[in-house]
This record gives C-alpha cells, structure tokens and sequence, in this order.
C-alpha cells in the first residue's frame, strides 16, 4: 500500500474555437499542449460539477457569471430556489 494519494478529479469548462462548452474532468491543471487543439481556452478549476455546467450553459456573455466563484454561488442559489419552489406547491 502506498502512502500517496490519487488526485481527485476537478471539473473545468472547455470553449471551442466555435464557442460552444463543455464540461470535462482533469486530474492535473490543463495546459495547452494538452487541451489547445481542442478548446481555445479552458476555466476552472470548479468546487463542483453542478457549477460548471452552469457556467457552461448560462456563463457566455452573462454579467453575474464572470468568475468560479460566481458560477459555484449562482448554481447553489439556483438549486435552493427550485427547491423552496416545489415545497410551497
């Protein structure tokens, strides 16, 4: 049995050269030698998955999603509002 320990995977948010995104685990900081033929730029790394895929999905040209904190924050908020919502129904 080793004494080291795997490095858990972090989420980060991928944007093509056509501006789409996506989500995708790495182990390690990506770099470009690794990532640049895929993505023209990489964010994160993100606490969570929940908030990745929001930035991916709400963070292009969004304001209130500019960094990782805010896109970890808005995804948490999102999540509590829909569920204060469905317990009042």
């Amino acid at each position: 049995m080793s004494n080291s320990k795997r490095q858990p995977a972090r989420a980060y948010v991928g944007v093509r050269r056509d501006l789409r995104r996506e989500v995708f685990k790495a182990t390690k900081t990506p770099t470009r030698k690794q990532y640049g033929r895929r993505y023209a730029y990489v964010v994160g790394p993100f606490k969570t998955v929940r908030a990745a895929r929001y930035m991916a999905d709400y963070g292009a040209n969004n304001p209130h999603c500019t960094c990782v904190a805010q896109a970890e924050w808005l995804a948490k908020r999102r999540i509590e509002d829909h569920i204060r919502r469905r317990h009042r129904l």
